[in-house]
């Protein structure tokens, strides 16, 4: 089962830009030799203009979305 990185964008209200730089972020900070176990690249297709194009996304395992999810805060990554 994978979660992908839109769906957690939408999820905890960031913009899926900044969970991309999350992601990137924690792939650069650690080093994790199965680093594809956890984060698959991804893409997905949004019209633009009079056409469509593909931008970059991630799928996440539970563990992926967990490391990354720790790194959260707000209302909804730490509910009372």
């Amino acid at each position: 089962m994978y979660a992908n990185s839109r769906d957690v964008a939408q999820f905890f209200e960031k913009e899926h830009k900044h969970v991309m730089r999350d992601i990137q972020a924690l792939e650069a900070a650690l080093t994790v030799q199965n680093w594809t176990d956890w984060f698959c690249p991804a893409t997905f297709n949004r019209k633009v203009g009079f056409g469509h194009r593909d931008f970059p996304a991630y799928d996440m395992t539970r563990d992926g979305f967990a490391l990354l999810a720790m790194g959260f805060t707000g209302s909804k990554a730490c509910p009372p």
